[in-house]
């Protein structure tokens, strides 16, 4: 406090006294986040999460003003997560979770943040990340907590196996036939993560449970969704056993995922089924009634030519029962006139489906085979009997033969 005194002239005069008080002002600075401390509290995420999976979890960290002066501002504190060391400046992160906030700390003073943590399935690339705090101000100045946990972000981990149960299937049939069975499909996960792409079931009919090794009876796709541990059964029709030829086979399913992964069910405790030929099964005769070659002159010697196609009529009988299905047609050449070892295919196999043939009914068709060259370039012709091989929807196999020699090379005539 001071007093102020004041006099004038010869008239002395005492004014009022006065006071007047000089305050200090409080030191204030605007906030400067470099001079904080964060710090990570506490975190419930998942160490490990699937890239097809949403990220949750609650997670809390703490800002701390030990910088000897009074800290007030807007400022952003949250997460980030980085592939490695963190990068602020270079805005080499991702953000988890942040919020802005009026920060407003004293001198010794800390405040703590909770978060609810949610990112979308989808959202998170494939990698090992490490988790920071961090707390941003205006000016870009900022404070980083220590390398927090570690989050690995990974395709989905999906482990299948398979067991089946073929419900009615009879021990034995005849190979051709139709007849309906059900087989459940039971898909067992035992991976950490669900598996929601579609499936392909394929059940094949094998002679040594490797499904390459055999034919596929049918094939069907689900979208199904099965949960780590858990187990879902598909029944699957199967309407027929393919055209086989006798003997037993085991039926083995398998499954595709759509990254290609491929699970089968177990060959040695797979359900067998033997095929056997009918008792008076399909029995075709076949003839070869007429010919029609052509020849195409060879490349390298004009005046040599080679057969390059046969048209023939042909006709089937039936003696068997009534045949209906797929026959397949290979041609043969051999110098001798019956058919055995030395018999070179030429030609086919081609497809033809002849249609229903009764008992004792006849077929009469033709039938043309592109041929290969059989020419050894030495200026001779060359003559070979011709053999047509047929299977029939069965298995069985029956020859057909010309009858005859035909001129497969040699010389232009």
């Amino acid at each position: 406090m001071s007093t102020i005194r004041s006099t004038k002239g010869t008239s002395r005069m005492t004014r009022r006294s006065m006071t007047a008080c000089v305050e200090s002002m409080e030191r204030r600075l605007f906030l400067d986040a470099s001079e904080l401390s964060v710090m990570i509290d506490s975190s419930t995420l998942p160490s490990a999460v699937s890239d097809r999976a949403p990220l949750t979890g609650k997670m809390s960290l703490t800002v701390a003003n030990n910088s000897g002066i009074t800290q007030k501002e807007k400022v952003e504190v949250g997460f980030l997560i980085a592939n490695g060391a963190l990068d602020v400046v270079g805005r080499n992160y991702g953000v988890l979770k942040a919020l802005n906030t009026l920060l407003s700390l004293g001198n010794g003073k800390s405040q703590t943040f909770n978060f609810a943590i949610n990112i979308a399935k989808g959202k998170l690339a494939d990698g090992v990340d490490t988790i920071y705090a961090v707390v941003v101000d205006p000016n870009n100045a900022y404070a980083q907590s220590p390398p927090g946990p570690s989050l690995t972000v990974h395709p989905p981990m999906v482990t299948l196996s398979e067991t089946e149960n073929v419900l009615k299937l009879p021990g034995s049939t005849t190979a051709g036939v139709k007849f309906s069975v059900t087989d459940q499909v039971a898909i067992t996960n035992s991976g950490t993560d669900p598996s929601t792409d579609a499936l392909k079931i394929g059940i094949y009919a094998t002679p040594d449970g490797i499904p390459a090794d055999g034919s596929l009876m049918t094939s069907v796709s689900r979208t199904l969704v099965i949960s780590p541990d858990k187990t879902l059964t598909v029944p699957v029709i199967i309407g027929g056993i393919p055209k086989l030829s006798a003997g037993t086979y085991k039926l083995v399913t398998q499954v595709t995922q759509a990254n290609g992964t491929i699970t089968t069910t177990d060959p040695s405790s797979a359900p067998t089924i033997t095929l056997t030929k009918p008792t008076t099964g399909i029995n075709f005769s076949d003839t070869i009634n007429s010919d029609t070659p052509a020849y195409v002159t060879e490349p390298l010697d004009g005046a040599l030519e080679s057969l390059s196609s046969l048209l023939m009529a042909m006709s089937i009988k039936n003696t068997g029962t009534a045949a209906n299905g797929e026959d397949q047609f290979s041609l043969f050449a051999s110098s001798n006139p019956t058919f055995d070892s030395s018999a070179v295919q030429i030609g086919g196999p081609l497809s033809l489906s002849l249609g229903l043939i009764p008992h004792n009914g006849l077929r009469n068709f033709n039938i043309k085979f592109n041929t290969i060259d059989l020419n050894d370039y030495s200026g001779n012709e060359i003559d070979r009997y011709v053999f047509v091989q047929i299977t029939d929807p069965t298995g069985n196999v029956t020859t057909a033969s010309l009858g005859k020699t035909l001129k497969v090379a040699g010389p232009i005539t």
